[in-house]
């Protein structure tokens, strides 16, 4: 496949993280105006010429910016690398199926992950008004619940031994992650949960201007 095809897959899968996000507007009563076709850009952008983030919301007297973004690359070049090592060697052996090696989602996901929290920060940087400003992940597989908080947050599940057995004492901090070296200006990450069918959430505790639960509930809770 090449570079030109390629483009062309991610443009296309950007395009229906957003048209998702539009969706879910409609149906919970967001207001929404999607920023890029705005024909009033200087209304809401510092340079009307430069970097935007996709979406202005309001909803109940509540008004938020959101960056959508999606994952487009599965890969990166060590794993690809890995995975072609494992199909050669199921190959020699003379099989058509083989066992493939486990990847962690931490790193796996890092580097989109924190190229995502610049891009966004970048063009949150040229809004005019002061409203929370979230990173939205649309139409990520799985439950990636796990890698949003140590990502994000550097939080790990943590467990307390109590009459005899582990259990979940919810979430601690363990080491510096992304909010804590950039992305000051995004107020909080809100991802797709697919198991849960529903948005999740981080809020950054490092953000300029941050996203109150009662923020979250009047834009993300599916209830409303």
């Amino acid at each position: 496949m090449n570079n030109r095809n390629v483009k062309k897959i991610k443009q296309n899968k950007a395009i229906e993280a957003e048209v998702m996000f539009e969706e879910y507007c409609k149906e919970h009563n967001v207001e929404y105006i999607k920023l890029d076709n705005y024909n009033k850009r200087d209304e809401f952008l510092i340079n009307p010429n430069g970097k935007s983030p996709d979406f202005y919301c309001k909803k109940n007297g509540k008004e938020i910016f959101v960056e959508v973004k999606m994952l487009t690359n599965l890969t990166n070049a060590k794993r690809e690398k890995i995975m072609m090592e494992d199909a050669k060697q199921t190959h020699d052996k003379g099989s058509l199926v083989g066992p493939m090696r486990m990847f962690n989602p931490d790193e796996e996901l890092q580097g989109p992950m924190e190229t995502f929290l610049k891009s966004s920060s970048s063009k949150f940087k040229n809004l005019k008004f002061d409203y929370p400003k979230i990173l939205l992940l649309n139409g990520f597989f799985g439950n990636i619940d796990f890698a949003i908080h140590s990502i994000f947050l550097g939080a790990y599940d943590s467990f307390s031994k109590k009459n005899g057995k582990l259990e979940f004492v919810g979430k601690r901090k363990i080491k510096r992650a992304l909010f804590d070296k950039t992305g000051s200006n995004v107020s909080a990450v809100i991802y797709w949960n697919k198991e849960e069918n529903r948005y999740n959430g981080v809020g950054n505790p490092n953000a300029k201007i941050f996203f109150p639960e009662e923020f979250f509930n009047i834009f993300f809770d599916n209830i409303n």
